[in-house]
């Protein structure tokens, strides 16, 4: 019988959801569903995995199928992966790489093939060129919208973004090159202070409902940087993500918030930020 996930969220929670359910697919060689019912009442948020050629083509899509397992806290779970069976429905967000990899299971490089974005849009194909033609191109996330005064989540402040990029300077040895991936660009323009020189990159095609944008594109653009300045954010996530590989061969650096949460939450961060990437 196949394994079914539920999907909620943006693009960035879907990715991990997705990855997860894969990675235990592969395990019990079974097929994999996606449970795409949540959207049909979400008033925000659409099926976004449709982004990527590959997922689209390959995967069943089902509705509101009744959950067997469900997601306790943001810690990995080692007991729960290894409940998962065959005819299984998983439920939750599983925000950690540990999710990909169960023994000697593991599905990153595949990943890395069914997240490549659809053809690049002319404005996409401008930005790669200025971040191909960077001697230090670095990646900076700034999420807004439905952060600004949650709790929750929180924001990211002036002083962590600068704070670092001073780190990308001393480890690199070189000026950061700033691309700022962001969902207010016109709030970036005006308040974002830097001590370099930044540029507003993508295509701000966002998708909202009744409506699939680029983030696709976005999220490629990220991936081509040298190195990674995330938010709190599972699209940063992503982003910074689908870069390791190249960061690995070009001396790349990826940095991210120590505190992913904002005032109100008791949630533990500790398992979603790779021990290979740095905290500040």
């Amino acid at each position: 019988m196949p394994i079914t996930v539920k999907l909620a969220g943006g693009l960035g929670n879907q990715m991990f959801q997705f990855a997860m359910g894969l990675c235990h697919a592969r395990r019990l060689k079974t097929d994999l569903r996606l449970d795409v019912g949540k959207y049909k009442r979400d008033s925000m948020r659409e099926y976004s995995l449709g982004f990527f050629p590959r997922i689209q083509c390959q995967f069943q899509l089902v509705e509101d199928v009744p959950y067997t397992i469900s997601e306790s806290s943001m810690l990995y779970s080692h007991n729960l992966a290894e409940s998962i069976k065959d005819g299984d429905v998983i439920n939750g967000y599983y925000q950690t790489e540990k999710y990909f990899r169960h023994g000697v299971v593991s599905v990153k490089w595949e990943l890395r093939t069914l997240f490549e974005p659809r053809a690049l849009s002319p404005d996409h194909r401008r930005w790669f060129k200025r971040i191909f033609e960077s001697q230090n191109p670095t990646f900076l996330t700034i999420r807004r919208t439905d952060y600004v005064g949650n709790t929750f989540h929180g924001e990211m402040t002036n002083d962590y973004y600068r704070e670092a990029l001073a780190q990308i300077c001393d480890r690199t040895g070189w000026i950061p090159q700033v691309f700022v991936f962001s969902d207010e660009p016109e709030w970036c323009r005006e308040n974002l202070q830097l001590q370099y020189p930044f540029e507003i990159a993508g295509t701000f095609d966002r998708t909202v409902k009744g409506h699939l944008g680029r983030e696709d594109g976005d999220l490629y653009l990220m991936s081509m940087c040298k190195n990674a300045v995330m938010a709190n954010s599972t699209f940063s996530w992503w982003g910074a993500w689908l870069g390791d590989s190249l960061r690995k061969t070009n001396g790349g650096f990826v940095i991210g918030p120590k505190k992913w949460f904002g005032s109100t939450s008791n949630e533990d961060p500790r398992d979603i930020i790779p021990e290979r990437w740095i905290k500040i």
